[in-house]
């Protein structure tokens, strides 16, 4: 007999050996190489706010048969601080058909009383949320993503590998690909360092995100909320970059609090990096993000890498990004479902991508 309940567990063996069937994710138990370790141990470090972990189909033999991760998160709203969660690493043994839409009923039941997202679902699932109650929100917003590139040859051939016909025609692509976006001395007008952790004086980013922000439903941003989710992974460029680590650039002004500041992580089984976060002081802002970019291009070039991607971040960022710096456009349709409380219209939900492990 098939059952749903809550995961609760102190050991994850039994989890992460299911969730690397069919290699849908990786078995290992480090955030650095592991897109569910990360999770893991970010619910660990915050108790996952009070939440349950995740939602499991169990059989009658009561081995894990489906999961639907919970993740918690602290966000805010008109300046009061609430709880919210989202819906992480859904996955069903095709074995057990028919039960997914039963493990969502379960997710919600079981938050109720906190702000219900599910981001990034695959389009075979899009309806299971929609006949659930779940609205499309920030719809514009994750229906492209851009790549700036270093590396033209190298890009190219990441970007064609999966493509046996269009192989061949890799370097003649690559004499295409927009270039020189390492020729831009005129926008090093801010010193960027190479951050090691986050335990740097945030608060001026802080203190604008809230005011900036103070009419939406945002995530809380701070510097224990960057340390929660990215801490654990920093890369210290000291040997060959693991698969799910990030690097950290920040600028700061005469006092050494941080006026910008980026996260960008290594993209699996890729050459390439995407943005993460993003966010800098209004003063200057155009500066800023410039040379913030600049300084991530450098850096990336220098160890090997060819291009940084971006997507779902906030307009007032990619705006700056793509006016200034060449880029190659392509579409795609990542979706963000919140569930209606009554209380935060869903043209208030302001939600941004934040990480492939950690969404908020």
């Amino acid at each position: 007999m098939l059952k749903i309940k809550s995961y609760i567990s102190n050991t994850h063996d039994e989890l992460l050996k299911f969730l690397s069937n069919d290699d849908f994710m990786d078995t290992s138990s480090s955030p650095r190489d592991s897109v569910i370790a990360s999770i893991l141990d970010y619910q660990q470090k915050t108790d996952n706010y009070g939440r349950q972990l995740g939602s499991v189909l169990t059989n009658e033999n009561n081995n894990i048969v489906g999961f639907l991760g919970c993740l918690a998160f602290p966000a805010k709203y008109k300046n009061q601080e609430l709880l919210a969660v989202q819906t992480t690493s859904a996955f069903v043994d095709k074995n057990y058909p028919g039960n997914f839409r039963k493990m969502i009923a379960h997710y919600v039941d079981e938050n109720k009383d906190k702000v219900i997202f599910t981001n990034f679902p695959t389009p075979k699932i899009f309806s299971s949320f929609e006949k659930c109650g779940f609205v499309e929100v920030n719809v514009e917003r994750f229906k492209a993503q851009y790549y700036l590139v270093v590396k033209p040859h190298s890009f190219s051939k990441d970007l064609l590998r999966h493509k046996k016909l269009l192989q061949r025609f890799s370097n003649l692509f690559a004499l295409i690909v927009p270039k020189n976006n390492l020729n831009r001395n005129k926008f090093k007008t801010y010193s960027c360092e190479i951050m090691t952790d986050f335990n740097n004086d945030y608060s001026l980013i802080e203190d604008v995100y809230n005011r900036r922000m103070s009419d939406y439903f945002v995530s809380a941003w701070s510097r224990s909320v960057l340390n929660n989710k990215f801490g654990n992974k920093v890369s210290l460029l000291k040997d060959n970059i693991r698969e799910n680590e990030i690097l950290h650039i920040a600028t700061f002004n005469f006092n050494r609090k941080i006026v910008g500041s980026i996260v960008i992580k290594k993209v699996r089984n890729y050459k390439r990096f995407i943005i993460s976060d993003i966010q800098t002081v209004e003063v200057n802002r155009d500066e800023i993000i410039n040379s913030l970019i600049y300084s991530t291009l450098k850096t990336i070039n220098q160890i090997g890498y060819n291009s940084l991607m971006f997507f779902g971040i906030e307009e007032i960022y990619s705006n700056i990004i793509l006016q200034n710096f060449k880029s190659i456009k392509k579409a795609i349709d990542k979706r963000v479902y919140y569930k209606p409380n009554g209380i935060i219209p869903p043209d208030k939900i302001n939600f941004v991508f934040s990480d492939d492990d950690l969404n908020f």
